[in-house]
């Protein structure tokens, strides 16, 4: 059955039998209307309406959600102190501790090692501390940025 029978058969169901002597070219402007809907056949508009439904109803809120998870978890760490992390004022303790072994090494005339054998490591490990914590103070400065902006 093609389409201009299909859709004359649905308009007057019960006046086929009226539609065989009528001549169809009449209606040829009509039917051309049917040509005009956005996105085509009923079946098109039904999958374009489907797939919005799926973003409205399960893609968002899922999604939704998982942001809204993480940035409390983001925001717990970087703003509510939620770790225990080192601050610059235990890394400032030791970097003092440090010049006063250095100190007391050279007033004595001996290498700050023999008085702290891991003093080296230890002024490596109090470097990254502070690069850790720039780091940090930046990633907190990004994601309250970010917050604003979403």
């Amino acid at each position: 059955m093609n389409t201009k029978n299909r859709v004359f058969s649905k308009l007057f169901k019960d006046k086929t039998k009226e539609l065989k002597g009528v001549q169809l070219k009449k209606y040829k402007a009509t039917l051309s209307i049917l040509d005009d809907f956005s996105y085509g056949q009923f079946d098109e508009i039904n999958d374009e309406i489907d797939n919005l439904g799926y973003f409205v109803n399960e893609w968002f809120p899922d999604r939704f959600d998982q942001w809204y998870e993480l940035g409390r978890e983001i925001y717990s760490v970087y703003f509510q102190n939620a770790e225990p992390f080192i601050t610059e004022a235990d890394l400032n303790k030791d970097s003092e501790l440090i010049d006063t072994i250095y100190e007391t090494a050279y007033e004595l005339g001996i290498e700050p090692e023999q008085i702290y054998p891991s003093i080296n490591d230890h002024i490596n490990v109090i470097q990254d501390g502070y690069a850790y914590i720039e780091a940090f103070e930046e990633q907190k400065k990004e994601f309250e940025n970010e917050s604003k902006s979403v």
